[in-house]
């Protein structure tokens, strides 16, 4: 197993300095690593993108760690490693279903947040998205697409006060598909804010932060995990949720989890665990040092694979809906 950085965009010949620390604890950990050039990957020039990487004879299981990438341009990354013998700990459609909100969530289970989806299409537009939201009232939302949320833009962008204030969800959802732009990824999401055990506020963003921990899940055991925020967490980690670790189809993936001011913990999202930054206080360290100790092998165990197959729109959850308007 080795890991595979992403290059730095500045400095050629070198891995993305905002992993600098990664690549430090990857060496420490006794873990190989090389780099590629994702803006040449993007620009349609993948010898130049792959430059630095050796054909192997033997394949080997790789690791990317780097910033969160378009399916479209995985599946090309992808496809490119594995005619060198590089195989990526997931595959293109492991990557979309838990990298895209759109695909995890009939994998996250049955009681989380209600949640609507307003896919990109001939019908997409304010009528749609009004529709869409008339089953939540007067109910407070959060706005985002498929990709990603808008968190640090919390008052203007991401937080909706209440549902069926047609104003009020312009003025943000407008914002936040001003500030995504050509970068929209498939549509919007819509979900409703619920009671959360709050840790504290963000000093810059004034984002509220609730009781939030990132776990990172190998071939259906714990890798690693840590609350989210760089903050004093208050209690014991979550519990297990094994059922979801059997659902999910990827090798390497994480769920964030949060806990309800009732005293549960619900899985609110998953991603894939190469692209899914470490948690503030998560050691680079120990994550490296889990990962050296995993030791998969190439062939990635049928774990779950009959519950992906059988997973479909009426596996969606509780209160998850997935239109076409």
């Amino acid at each position: 197993m080795r890991v595979l950085f992403c290059s730095d965009p500045a400095l050629s010949g070198r891995p993305d300095r905002a992993f600098a620390h990664e690549v430090e604890a990857a060496s420490a950990a006794g873990l190989a690593w090389s780099h590629v050039d994702i803006d040449a990957l993007t620009a349609g020039d993948p010898a130049r993108a792959l430059r630095r990487i050796d054909d192997l004879t033997t394949p080997e299981l790789v690791i990317l760690r780097g910033h969160k990438l378009r399916a479209s341009i995985y599946t090309t990354l992808h496809d490119h490693l594995l005619a060198r013998g590089w195989r990526l700990a997931a595959d293109p459609v492991a990557y979309r279903r838990t990298h895209l909100l759109v695909h995890a969530l009939p994998l996250l289970g049955a009681d989380g947040p209600r949640t609507v989806v307003v896919p990109l299409g001939p019908d997409f537009g304010w009528p749609a998205i009004h529709a869409a939201l008339a089953g939540f009232g007067g109910q407070p939302v959060t706005v985002r697409d498929c990709g990603r949320a808008s968190e640090h833009a919390w008052e203007d962008a991401c937080l909706i006060r209440a549902a069926n204030d047609r104003d009020e969800v312009e003025r943000v959802a407008g914002d936040y598909i001003e500030r995504q732009s050509e970068d929209l990824v498939s549509g919007l999401v819509f979900r409703a804010v619920e009671p959360l055990v709050q840790v504290g506020v963000h000093p810059d963003s004034g984002v509220p932060l609730p009781r939030r921990w990132r776990r990172f899940v190998a071939d259906g055991r714990v890798l690693a995990e840590a609350p989210m925020w760089d903050v004093v967490d208050p209690g014991p980690p979550p519990p297990a949720l094994e059922g979801l670790s059997r659902r999910v189809p990827g090798r390497l993936f994480s769920v964030d989890l949060v806990e309800r001011s009732a005293g549960n913990w619900t899985a609110l999202e998953l991603d894939d665990g190469q692209v899914s930054e470490l948690p503030a206080r998560l050691d680079a360290r120990s994550f490296y040092q889990a990962l050296a100790a995993w030791e998969p092998t190439l062939e990635r165990p049928d774990r779950g694979a009959k519950q992906v197959a059988q997973t479909g729109r009426r596996d969606a959850g509780r209160g998850v809906e997935l239109r076409s308007w």
